[in-house]
């Protein structure tokens, strides 16, 4: 006997809060009244995961999905487009929930001035090392703030608009696979079949313009 492809829409670990049990609509269509297809419910957690920082403990500035569009006024649509596009910097998958309950978001960088976070940062939600988001920005001259911490150190980062600027320009290999919906082996090839490499000098930084017919 096969697993069974329906979930209750009555909340669950795969709606943890009727928040997103109201909004589930815009991504997932009821296969039958009352009822949503868990398959697709579980590639929608998927996608959203990749790449996430894996998170025992729920410390600081981590919060659930319901928590944050309660913090930050937004809809579960609009929280889902900015993972997806990268505009929301850090996601965390819980190791001790499954389901949309796993998924964490870090709203730290929201309350900065500026909407500035660092570019340690920036590179983890799109899953890239620092060093090889430092040097591409330092290498294609894009805009970033050098400042100088408290101890001494210099710090580079990233405002609002340096991070759209990133954007509107380039895609990482992670943000990519979440847009087009394809794991990493799958995406890969599709790229070695299209002959299309990354740019700048980097490892895993594409030309959001050779890909945007994998966008949305």
């Amino acid at each position: 006997m096969g697993w069974p492809r329906l979930v209750s829409a009555k909340p669950s670990r795969f709606q943890p809060h009727n928040l997103i049990r109201r909004e589930m609509r815009f991504f997932l269509h009821p296969i039958k009244s009352g009822f949503w297809d868990v398959w697709a419910a579980q590639d929608l957690i998927d996608g959203l995961l990749n790449g996430a920082e894996p998170i025992s403990f729920v410390l600081h500035d981590w919060c659930s999905l319901a928590e944050a569009s309660d913090r930050l006024q937004m809809t579960f649509p609009e929280i889902i487009d900015d993972i997806r596009s990268g505009r929301i910097a850090r996601v965390g998958k819980y190791l001790q929930r499954s389901g949309f309950a796993s998924i964490l978001i870090n709203l730290g960088h929201f309350e900065q001035e500026g909407g500035a976070i660092s570019i340690e940062t920036f590179a983890f939600s799109l899953g890239l090392r620092p060093s090889e988001l430092i040097a591409f920005v330092r290498r294609n001259d894009l805009s970033s703030q050098q400042l100088r911490g408290k101890r001494g150190n210099a710090q580079v980062r990233m405002s609002a608009a340096d991070r759209q600027a990133f954007h509107d320009r380039f895609v990482s290999f992670r943000a990519l696979g979440i847009a087009a919906g394809l794991g990493w082996q799958a995406l890969q090839a599709w790229l070695d079949a299209s002959e299309i490499g990354p740019v700048g000098r980097s490892a895993r930084i594409y030309s959001r313009t050779e890909v945007s017919h994998l966008l949305p």
